[in-house]
């Protein structure tokens, strides 16, 4: 008899916690729900790139996104250019679609062979804008976006032969 009153109490005893744990669940899965618990807000801005490259600066705007960039080595031809969205994997124009305007400072356009040249440390600001990629790709004011940069180069010296390829991180709210 002794053992059905220890049964009983081991079935409230889940029942009454089974209950509360269940309840926490539903609270965290609404809390997430609604955002509260999204670990994007608290990701700092960034902007990362591989050697030989530095990034100075990144601004993503909800129609374009404005790169500052540095070279730190010899003098360099950049042949490929390319801003990618790592949530669609939609990219953004490449070197092909950039225009004179698009890039200010020490380094050269030349739209005739779509290459950008920079001499060693020189600094280049490079506008890429979103609703030239060919689709209308807009970004939303206020989010965080994470973009991927791809960069193919080969320095002056060497000559196209030996293309190297880096890349880099832009992690940044959206203007």
């Amino acid at each position: 008899m002794n053992t059905n009153r220890k049964g009983q109490a081991a079935l409230e005893f889940l029942t009454t916690y089974g209950w509360a744990f269940l309840i926490i669940l539903v609270m965290i899965g609404a809390l997430s729900y609604f955002g509260v618990l999204n670990p994007t807000k608290f990701v700092p801005d960034s902007c990362t790139f591989a050697s030989p490259f530095t990034c100075d600066a990144a601004v993503v705007n909800a129609d374009n996104v404005v790169l500052r960039i540095r070279n730190n080595a010899e003098s360099l031809v950049i042949t490929s250019f390319v801003v990618e969205d790592t949530e669609d994997g939609s990219a953004l124009e490449g070197i092909d679609a950039l225009e004179a305007t698009d890039l200010t400072g020490s380094c050269s356009l030349d739209v005739d062979v779509d290459t950008i040249t920079c001499a060693a440390g020189s600094v280049a600001t490079i506008t890429f804008d979103a609703d030239d990629a060919g689709a209308g790709l807009a970004f939303t004011a206020g989010l965080k976006k994470k973009l991927k940069v791809d960069i193919n180069y080969y320095y002056s010296r060497s000559g196209s032969t030996f293309g190297k390829s880096t890349g880099g991180d832009i992690v940044s709210t959206v203007q």
